[in-house]
């Protein structure tokens, strides 16, 4: 009785045909995780006033370049500034959208309609204009 018992378990314990162990690749250790790009919070949105114009479009760009693989290419960032649009601005933004207008495959061109649209008055000409701004006003300006 123990001798079958002892051939059951010999036979049970017969180790079956396991696969043998691929080798591990080091590269696949060491890669990169797009997840180490920062978690930044939205820009606020831009409903079309044209002091906040060139801010908002400088928080976007920032965007850009802290998430470049967020944004890869100039379509990518121009619908990232039409999503954030309201008002006005989202009407001009969503119809240059829906048109497939050549400025929106151009960051650079798009952000300079949107200026020209929404913020027609130069840095140079609003310090002019300026005059009767307050003390602090005018240290803001300055560096500005």
């Amino acid at each position: 009785f123990i001798t079958s018992l002892l051939t059951k378990l010999t036979v049970t314990a017969a180790p079956s045909s396991v696969p043998e162990a691929q080798p591990c690749n080091p590269a696949r250790w060491y890669q990169v995780s797009p997840s180490l790009e920062p978690r930044l919070t939205p820009p606020e949105t831009f409903n079309g006033e044209s002091n906040q114009c060139r801010l908002f479009l400088t928080q976007c760009e920032i965007h850009f370049e802290l998430l470049p693989s967020s944004f890869p290419s100039d379509r990518a960032q121009v619908a990232f500034v039409i999503s954030l649009l309201t008002g006005k601005a989202k009407i001009w933004g969503t119809t240059l959208w829906q048109l497939d207008s050549p400025i929106c495959y151009n960051y650079r061109s798009f952000a300079q309609e949107l200026i020209w649209v929404f913020d027609p008055i130069s840095p140079e000409q609003e310090r002019l204009d300026c005059e009767e701004c307050k003390d602090d006003d005018h240290s803001l300006l300055f560096w500005t």
